[in-house]
């Protein structure tokens, strides 16, 4: 992720977690958002994985 702050503001901010395991799965999902269904405006409004296959 580009900016620290994303993944708090977005994901930490709006809810609360019971478990470390809960925190993972958090995590983890989130980076599969960010990476294959967030568009970003930096990217032409593509994913960063639609942007990066593009490159190729």
């Amino acid at each position: 992720m580009s900016r620290k702050g994303n993944l708090k503001t977005e994901c930490f901010n709006l809810h609360s977690y019971i478990s470390s395991q809960e925190v993972r799965m958090a995590i983890k999902d989130y980076i599969l958002f960010y990476h294959h269904e967030r568009f970003q405006i930096m990217l032409n409004n593509l994913t960063p994985i639609k942007y990066r296959s593009q490159a190729f």
